[in-house]
């Protein structure tokens, strides 16, 4: 019964996936005086691919964990499709996103953990900007350029806080496999040369998502 009301959310959420990223593009785009990106720059098949992969998730977390997370963590596999979406199409994390996804999270760390839950949050704080900041530091002196964007630490950082600790572990370890298979494949299509940059809330979002499951699987 669980699987099916997963089934359910999953599909109806992921029907409108497409035209919530479309409207946070073009607000994000007309704050930014910039140019709307034409929606064939994803083909059909991909966007049927994010549509399946955001109810298969629904599926899988609505099967596995308790009625109270797999609401949060539904909503959470939301923000990170549609985060991906926004991304792929602009190159930007918006504020608006990593703000939400930081509400939505002490929300469900104080439900889900309680309040005593915040020390393994600011540990995971830690743990998130440190790696970033010193991978960028090394990038830097590598290539003469930061290499992290301002937007993906501030998406780690909202996640770390929500994931707390040992979750934080888990989204490195889920964000560190997203990057190696999303290279692999880019190396092997040849549609990725070696020092290119990359748009990366969709690893972030990966790592993310792959945490709340890293308990269930491991």
């Amino acid at each position: 019964m669980k699987g099916i009301i997963g089934a359910v959310l999953g599909l109806l959420i992921g029907l409108f996936i497409f035209k919530i990223s479309d409207k946070i593009i073009r607000y994000k785009c007309g704050k930014l005086d910039k140019e709307v990106p034409k929606p064939d720059i994803m083909s059909k098949m991909l966007k049927n691919l994010f549509i399946l992969v955001h109810i298969l998730l629904y599926i899988a977390t609505y099967l596995i964990m308790s009625l109270t997370k797999a609401i949060f963590v539904g909503l959470f596999i939301t923000i990170a499709v549609v985060g991906t979406i926004v991304d792929v199409y602009i190159h930007i994390i918006p504020n608006e996103t990593v703000l939400f996804l930081l509400g939505t999270g002490v929300v469900y760390r104080i439900i889900t953990e309680g309040i005593s839950s915040f020390k393994g949050s600011l540990l995971g704080l830690l743990l998130v900007t440190g790696l970033f900041l010193g991978t960028g530091a090394i990038v830097y002196l590598m290539k003469g350029t930061i290499g992290v964007g301002a937007g993906d630490l501030k998406l780690a950082m909202a996640i770390s806080i929500a994931l707390g600790y040992p979750g934080t572990l888990y989204f490195l370890f889920g964000l560190a496999g997203a990057i190696l298979g999303y290279l692999a494949m880019g190396y092997m299509s040849r549609t990725l040369v070696f020092g290119a940059s990359f748009p990366m809330a969709g690893q972030i979002m990966a790592g993310f998502i792959a945490a709340f499951f890293f308990p269930y699987v491991v």
